[in-house]
């Protein structure tokens, strides 16, 4: 009896410890999480022969940016929301070059940092709950630099394309939203598809994830989660761009966003690439994306068409 009351006693111990340390490695995984590296920005707009200015705006984070204007006057401009722990750059797109063919369609371009992304201030990630903030803030400086009638439109990437709806839903200044890779819920995303990234075994560090990272971060999830807001939108256009192959936010997010806008606006678009990962639709074809691009920017203005992209205006009509 008394070996057996130590066995017992061992595994209970031995329970104990298992479950601290599984805490405290929760705890650590969290805090890093929300607390990911910078990465460098690489590059800039002069570097694909684009004229630029470096700006800063906002209260009380301060985000830098660059603003690539046209030469002449424009309806429509395009504010870009990068991704988790990437930057304006964000490299494995590559962004500046969306950005190269956006400036030769004749639109103007605001790129900025997240906050505690790039060269902005901040030291806390929030996977769109506060970046939402961020981007309210990168369309009312867009609006005080731009004439009257001038649209607004958001392309967002991963964090950045559901930081785009979030943004979208509560701000009438946004006239319409691309978003590339985007989640549907936060608060799935965590339950779901955040293992993936973290190497987390679900069952044992979901309940713990769930409880700390909300409370380090001080926000709810459910104001993070666009897909329960997609009314808000109107008849808004919206183009939702998924990979086949995403392994980090996988398809079905996009899918289940575009049947719910779908429910307002029946002209909402989904466009699955396949063979695409996470944000690889433009590397996977990068015609067809400035294509999909083109079509869906000339609903407020007609655009050039670069004369290195041949066929670009016939093709764009195709793709409404």
């Amino acid at each position: 009896m008394k070996s057996m009351a130590r066995l017992l006693k061992k595994g209970l111990i031995m329970a104990v410890v298992v479950f601290l340390v599984a805490t405290v490695y929760e705890l650590v995984a969290g805090w890093m999480f929300l607390h990911p590296r910078r990465s460098p920005v690489v590059g800039n707009p002069k570097g694909w022969g684009m004229t630029y200015q470096s700006v800063q705006f906002g209260h009380p984070l301060v985000l830098s940016g660059w603003w690539i204007p046209q030469p002449s006057d424009h309806s429509v401009t395009v504010i870009i929301a990068h991704g988790y722990s990437s930057n304006r750059s964000e490299p494995c797109i590559p962004l500046l070059a969306v950005i190269r063919i956006l400036h030769d369609m004749g639109v103007s371009v605001l790129d900025f940092d997240f906050r505690a992304h790039g060269f902005s201030q901040g030291n806390m990630v929030t996977i769109g709950a506060l970046e939402s903030q961020d981007l309210n803030m990168a369309v009312d400086y867009t609006r005080r630099h731009l004439a009257p009638g001038t649209h607004i439109i958001l392309l967002g990437y991963s964090m950045g394309a559901s930081t785009a709806l979030l943004t979208a839903e509560s701000n009438p200044y946004v006239s319409g939203i691309i978003a590339d890779s985007p989640y549907d819920s936060l608060k799935r995303y965590l339950e779901e598809d955040l293992p993936i990234w973290q190497y987390l075994p679900r069952r044992i560090f979901q309940p713990v994830l769930m409880t700390v990272l909300p409370r380090v971060a001080h926000l709810s999830l459910e104001d993070a989660n666009p897909a329960s807001h997609l009314r808000q939108l109107g008849k808004r256009p919206l183009l939702i761009i998924a990979g086949q192959r995403d392994p980090l936010v996988p398809v079905h997010n996009a899918v289940d966003l575009y049947h719910k806008a779908q429910k307002t606006d029946p002209h909402a678009r989904l466009w699955v690439v396949r063979g695409a990962g996470h944000i690889q639709a433009f590397k996977v074809v990068p015609f067809d994306y400035a294509a999909h691009l083109y079509a869906f920017l000339s609903r407020w203005d007609h655009l050039h068409a670069p004369p290195y992209l041949p066929g670009l205006r016939t093709w764009g009509r195709r793709t409404e």
